[in-house]
């Protein structure tokens, strides 16, 4: 989902310094809507100079999740990503500067999705190796 390439890449190194707060906000990144819901990272300065993110999933890996169009899905979907953004940083610690976990929406063909993430400054080698750490190293259980 985050890769990118030829004219993308330099379209991202213009548009990193710049997300518009509006509520939920919105990019355009290769034509594609990107989303993000989370309104505890929303003013945060560090996922504003951040320039890629790194998907972590929208629960810990051995556990079920909201499903897309079961009812209330948005609703369930959001508080699990929230939970597990706090599990995570309870594990891996807080996001360094650079780094700044979220949860992002995506468009599926059964409707839109919900996921965690971690936007991080691809300069920053502490920001890079937490985002990694999160993509490897995010608790599977609830009970991590």
């Amino acid at each position: 989902m985050s890769a990118r390439t030829g004219n993308s890449e330099a379209l991202w190194g213009h548009l990193s310094g710049f997300f518009a707060i509006f509520g939920s906000f919105l990019v355009r990144i290769s034509g594609s809507k990107v989303k993000n819901d989370n309104t505890d990272t929303r003013h945060n300065p560090q996922m504003r100079s951040c320039h890629t993110f790194s998907p972590v999933g929208p629960s810990p890996s051995e556990e079920a999740c909201a499903q897309v169009g079961q009812p209330g899905y948005r609703r369930q979907a959001l508080a699990e990503c929230q939970r597990f953004m706090q599990l995570i940083r309870d594990t891996l610690g807080p996001e360094p500067e650079g780094a700044a976990l979220a949860i992002k929406s995506f468009d599926h063909d059964f409707g839109v999705y919900y996921e965690v993430v971690c936007w991080f400054d691809i300069e920053n080698q502490a920001a890079q190796a937490y985002a990694l750490r999160c993509e490897s190293d995010a608790p599977a259980t609830w009970e991590a």
